[in-house]
């Protein structure tokens, strides 16, 4: 019995690899044309749930799905009202890995083919073409699935004909609605430990097709979908407000409608068996029901979820407190979401520099020293923020699944890193300037009129600079820049200024006109000044080549 056990276990560890496997691997072969339901994900409710539901569709399981849905709530992609429909599309999205399990594991088995597809698959794989590789994988893992299946059958059956294992559990069955409750817990427990709905949903078909009464399977798809939101909501729990409540949306969802079913459990179990006298075909329509039904009822009241969340979880984030505001420490969803939502979290980051910089000629211009020094200090409060700015998405990017990036995903991390690193530079650059100020004044070696209104002209460009790069990275954000010839234009007019007042300075020490020393920190402003456009080029340059 222990060896039928283990061999058991062994069998459910091979299906869930090529479960989780086959979820990465289309992410991994879909990669940024998940960001296509997005559009889809913005229209009316029907659109909503339509857009879910394909989400869930394209990479099998819900749990992604829904993991998708809280991190692009999480950046502002998405707002929390319309990811009430979105969920509960996603749910229904489900529902299609039951009805393809049923179909092609008992209805139609394909284990005799198993093989062969593995074969083919494999072949693939070794391909050149990176995209011919990933289909090849995506074979061999859909084989895997369904031979992981065959043999948890088997094992299963093996176990039957000890008689002990199945007595055991069958006692549980025999105690009216207490089994229910008990056999929710159980779907709950194996959900939660195993982060998949859809395993244990697979594994009350298996169980109903050898002897589990399918009352009790179908007690256990509801404990399988209230666990599943178990792990989003852990997942969630170190992210932003939004992402909690989004969060809590889907455990409200799953837990209402579990409560409503349960409510109607045995008359909705005797309208199961008038549709079919099939235990496999009932529990995939009693999983689709679920759902189905689920968001039938609760979709009219999503402005009350809404608000009631709100008042939950007050919003009272900060954009300028140093702190993530659109991406948690690690991401939670897809890797093409969780690059979109990095991007936005760069987009903000690029807004905070260019916030810090406004203080360069506050503190150039002012002659009070206490007001001077709290501009000073507001400077390196900035630069502090940069560098934690920098640290938390790049530890976001290093935290996405290696397993789950593609070539073009592979591309655009690296991408993001050049960006993150120029923005961390600019607020090195603001932090340089305030305290060549502070040794100017320190030294008590005043600019002159001209030397100052020369500066002010200089920092008047790099600010144009700084719209000219903020509004590249808003574009690229949406997928619309593919021109960055107004960033040329003003890193070009940067330095034809620099160039022209270094070369009046420089007359001006030949002519033995003004101070030496001022002077040299007037070309150290002016340089640090030049830098920074050096620095937006390069992101509006790494902007562009991200959308080609």
């Amino acid at each position: 019995m222990v060896l039928n056990i283990l061999n058991l276990l062994g069998a459910l560890a091979l299906f869930l690899f090529g479960l989780y496997q086959l979820s990465s691997g289309l992410q991994k072969y879909i990669g940024d044309g998940l960001r296509k339901f997005i559009p889809l994900m913005k229209g009316n409710a029907a659109s909503r749930i339509l857009g879910g539901a394909g989400l869930t569709a394209s990479i099998i399981t819900s749990r992604e799905s829904t993991a998708t849905v809280i991190s692009l709530v999480s950046a502002g992609i998405l707002s929390l009202s319309q990811s009430v429909a979105i969920i509960m599309g996603a749910n229904i999205g489900t529902t299609i890995t039951a009805w393809l399990i049923t179909l092609f594991g008992f209805t139609f088995n394909i284990f005799p083919y198993c093989f062969i597809i593995l074969g083919a698959g494999f072949a693939m794989s070794m391909s050149k073409r990176a995209k011919v590789k990933l289909l090849g994988d995506i074979i061999m893992y859909f084989a895997i699935i369904f031979l992981g299946i065959n043999f948890t059958v088997s094992s299963v059956s093996a176990l039957e004909a000890t008689q002990l294992f199945p007595e055991k559990l069958m006692c549980l069955v025999d105690k009216g609605n207490l089994s229910v409750i008990i056999f929710v817990l159980i779907g709950i427990l194996l959900s939660a430990m195993l982060q998949s709905s859809s395993a244990v949903v697979v594994l009350s078909l298996i169980m109903c097709h050898s002897w589990l009464d399918i009352s009790m399977g179908c007690a256990m798809v509801i404990g399988a979908n209230i666990g599943t939101t178990i792990t989003t909501t852990l997942l969630s729990s170190k992210s932003n407000v939004r992402a909690r409540q989004a969060a809590v949306v889907h455990f409200l969802f799953n837990i209402s409608i579990a409560v409503i079913i349960l409510i109607f459990y045995r008359p909705f179990i005797g309208l199961i068996s008038l549709i079919t006298t099939s235990p496999l075909y009932g529990i995939c329509i009693f999983h689709t029901l679920f759902n189905l039904l689920g968001t039938l009822i609760l979709v009219w009241f999503s402005d009350i979820i809404v608000n009631m969340l709100n008042i939950m979880f007050p919003s009272g984030e900060k954009a300028d407190d140093g702190l993530l505001k659109y991406i948690g420490n690690y991401p939670i969803g897809t890797a093409a979401i969780s690059i979109a939502q990095a991007m936005k979290e760069v987009q903000h980051f690029g807004i905070i520099s260019h916030e810090g910089f406004k203080y360069v000629p506050k503190a150039l211009n002012e002659t009070d020293p206490d007001k001077f020094e709290k501009y000073r200090m507001k400077l390196v409060e900035y630069e502090e923020i940069s560098d934690k700015l920098e640290i938390k998405i790049a530890n976001f990017l290093n935290g996405i699944k290696s397993t789950e990036i593609s070539l073009e995903d592979g591309e655009e991390i690296r991408l993001l890193f050049r960006i993150i690193g120029e923005l961390e530079s600019l607020g090195d650059s603001c932090e340089n300037i305030s305290r060549i100020l502070e040794r100017e004044r320190v030294h008590n070696m005043k600019f002159d009129d001209n030397a100052i209104s020369r500066m002010n002209e200089l920092i008047n460009k790099v600010d144009k600079a700084y719209d000219v790069m903020n509004s590249n990275l808003r574009e690229a954000m949406n997928g619309n820049l593919s021109d960055i010839s107004n960033a040329y234009e003003a890193e070009n007019d940067i330095n034809k200024t620099r160039d022209k007042f270094r070369n009046l300075a420089i007359e001006q020490i030949e002519m033995r006109e003004g101070n030496y020393y001022s002077t040299n920190y007037f070309f150290d402003i002016i340089a640090e000044l030049e830098a920074m456009g050096d620095f937006m080029i390069n992101i509006s340059q790494a902007a562009v080549r991200n959308e080609e």
